[in-house]
């Protein structure tokens, strides 16, 4: 019951922020030029390509959340097919629950981060400030990195 609580609390701060970012990709629309930067070294960009472009990471952050369900979904339904460190029969349900919160906030913030990525390009396309929008992305990039070890570390301090 816990975990559905959890996943429906992640899905609906998934869709308010993709609302938020797909009211601003239609209201910018008109003042995007055709051609964007899309690569950039040292701040200057040195690549361009069309403005259908900022679709692509939309699509992308919708086709990874799909699949990290489904393995969601594999992880409640069969746990136990699951690679574990110190899994003992006094804290196989600690881990199991762990696990499956670790790859649901996992899900959300590649989501988080794909759609912020986005709302930098589009910001930075439109001329407005993008560096908030950037920071956010790297942040939830950060933590993409950080969770999957901080799992580790924890269940290999495990004593139980």
């Amino acid at each position: 019951m816990a975990i559905s609580k959890y996943r429906l609390t992640f899905l609906l701060l998934a869709i308010i922020v993709f609302g938020y970012h797909f009211f601003n990709l239609i209201s910018l629309w008109s003042t995007i030029p055709s051609k964007i930067a899309i690569h950039f070294t040292n701040d200057t960009p040195d690549q361009w390509g069309s403005k259908y472009v900022l679709f692509i990471l939309l699509f992308l952050s919708f086709l990874i959340w799909y699949f990290m369900n489904l393995l969601i979904k594999y992880l409640i339904k069969s746990p136990h097919k699951m690679n574990y460190i110190n899994l003992t029969e006094a804290n196989k349900t600690t881990q199991f629950v762990r696990s499956q919160k670790m790859v649901i906030l996992l899900q959300f913030c590649i989501f988080i981060c794909l759609i912020f990525a986005n709302e930098a390009l589009l910001n930075y396309s439109a001329d407005l400030n993008h560096t908030i929008a950037f920071s956010i992305s790297l942040t939830f990039l950060g933590l993409c990195v950080i969770l999957p070890f901080y799992n580790l570390f924890w269940a290999a301090r495990l004593n139980y």
